[in-house]
This record gives C-alpha cells, sequence and structure tokens, in this order.
C-alpha cells in the first residue's frame, strides 16, 4: 500500500574545483536519535544519477538512521559546478540507495521486522537543473518501450544556487513494507525505469523483485541454486537497446575479466527470459555498441 508523506533528503560526489558549496541539515524527526557518523559502521557512497550537468549522489552508513544527498550542477556560463549538499535523518535502519532518475531516489530499510521502500521525489528548484522520466502506466507483463530520463532547466535560464530561493523538500511516499526477504537482508536495490519494481539482492545472495502496485508482494527470481554467479555478485547495474531490450548486469566489481551474470529482459516486460554467464568485458562492449547505462550517462 502506498503512503504519501512530506520529507527530508540524500549524497556524496564532489566534482573537483568545484567553487561554489552550500550545506543545510534538517533536523531528526523528534521520536529517533540522530545519526552518529563516528559509529564504526561500513560506509557507502552511491552515484544515483549522472547526466548532462546534472550529478545526485549519497554516502551513508549502512543500518544508521540518516544519509547525504549531494546535487552537483554545471553552470553552463562558467563551466563550474555548483554543489548543494543535504543531510537528513530516517525512522528506519538505511541498507541501500539507488534513482530512477535524477529527481527521484528510492531508500530501502528496515524497519522493526518489515522491509521498507520509499520512494523520494524532489520538486523543480527554480533556476536548477531537473530530470523527469515519464511513467508509462504498464504492469509487469506487458511488453513497453524502453524510457529514457532526460535532464532541463526549470525556468528556462540557469541561476547559481547561491542566487535562488529556498530549495525545496521532496515528498516521501512508501512504495512497499513486507516481511517476505525481512529476514535475509538487503544489499543492494535497483529500481525498473518505468517504475513498476524494484530488483533487490539480499545478504543472502538471493533476488527479488518487488512490483509497485499495492500488493506489497515480492516475488523471488533466482539464488545461488539457479545462478551461482550470484554468491559472488555485490551490485546490480541495468543497460538497456535503444528501442525495447533491457538487460540487468550483477556483479562484483566493474573490472576487465572480472565475472558476471546477465539478465535478459527481450522485450522489456518486467520477465526476465534467459541469464548467463560472462565478463565485464561484455557489458563494456554492449555500451560500446550503442547500449546506454539507466543511471549514469553523460
Amino acid at each position: 500500500m502506498r503512503h504519501t508523506i512530506r520529507i527530508l533528503a540524500l549524497s556524496l560526489l564532489l566534482p573537483i574545483g568545484c567553487e561554489a558549496t552550500q550545506f543545510e541539515t534538517i533536523a531528526p524527526e523528534p521520536d529517533r536519535e540522530p545519526r552518529n557518523a563516528s559509529r564504526e559502521l561500513p560506509s557507502f557512497l552511491r552515484a544515483l544519477f549522472a547526466q548532462e550537468g546534472l550529478h545526485v549522489s549519497c554516502t551513508f552508513y549502512k543500518g544508521e538512521l540518516g544519509l547525504d544527498v549531494h546535487t552537483e550542477e554545471k553552470d553552463p556560463a562558467s563551466g563550474t559546478w555548483d554543489v548543494y549538499n543535504e543531510q537528513h535523518s530516517v525512522s528506519y535502519d538505511l541498507l541501500a540507495a539507488c534513482a530512477r532518475h535524477g529527481n527521484q531516489i528510492y531508500l530501502a530499510g528496515m524497519q522493526r521486522d518489515f522491509v521498507v521502500i520509499e520512494e523520494w521525489t524532489f520538486p523543480e528548484w527554480e533556476g536548477g537543473y531537473a530530470s523527469d522520466l515519464p511513467v508509462p502506466g504498464t504492469g509487469i507483463g506487458v511488453p513497453t518501450a524502453v524510457t529514457e530520463s532526460f535532464v532541463y532547466v526549470a525556468g528556462t535560464t540557469y541561476v547559481p544556487q547561491a542566487a535562488r530561493g529556498k530549495k525545496p523538500h521532496p515528498e516521501k511516499t512508501v512504495v512497499y513494507q513486507g516481511a517476505h526477504f525481512a529476514a535475509k537482508g538487503v544489499a543492494w536495490m535497483r529500481i525498473d525505469p518505468e517504475g513498476r519494481f524494484a530488483l533487490v539482492l539480499t545478504d543472502t545472495d538471493e533476488l527479488y523483485q518487488v512490483p509497485f502496485d499495492d500488493s506489497d508482494a515480492a516475488t523471488y527470481l533466482f539464488g545461488p541454486q539457479e545462478i551461482p554467479g550470484l554468491a559472488d555478485a555485490s551490485s546490480i547495474q541495468g543497460i538497456h537497446k535503444p528501442g525495447v531490450e533491457r538487460q540487468y548486469i550483477l556483479y562484483q566489481a566493474p573490472m576487465p575479466g572480472q565475472p558476471c551474470t546477465m539478465l535478459q529482459d527481450a522485450d522489456n516486460d518486467g520477465v526476465f527470459e534467459s541469464n548467463y554467464v560472462t565478463t565485464v568485458d561484455t557489458v563494456d562492449s554492449l555500451l560500446a555498441a550503442g547500449w546506454y547505462d539507466l543511471y549514469t550517462r553523460y
């Protein structure tokens, strides 16, 4: 079931030579303790979106109650980067973060005995870069043309961050809350660009598909028994071929020669017809042949 509420925000990926940086801290919720960055927990940097002068990334400590969001924008006149940093608390133990496009971010975490997935939508900041990615409204099982995000300037003319009005807070929506794989943890998450589902890789090397259809359901897709390569996977990348075909790559490190598992969705209906084991070199070849990374493209 989806619940809409007002919110907070996300990140960290600072470009070299940036000349303008703003920082805002949003107070934690009254009934939660603030994030304690000094705790001995794994720290994660996620480059969420990179395209045409707009970069969005996040930094968080896995299992903590907060994260940082950095929005980086390239001034078209000067060529310098404006960086806006936001620090926020959340009401659950944060485990994973990803983006559908630059203005829409998803977080996954544990709250009591449930996995919670939230959608954060950032309103336009007048004078700044924004992105969008239309949702076709089709469900899983319906062949759908691949959609691509685009970047534009809100208000048509770029204004340096220091000269703009106050940055609006994003809205958040709970798109999933369930216990189907809660005991297995969340290692990584990717969002379908058409907004139909999340792919969740658990700490036990199992892959689940979580549909955003108000059902609070989750479908087991594969485990190490079906795809031995999942035992070595720690992240998920998505690529698509202009038109219809989409593939997701599960790998440990995006280095030449490293093994990876490819999940194929030939007609982009959200159903994976086949999978095969290859190396990261195959991914590089596809990108060189005109395929696109779904989330970071310059």
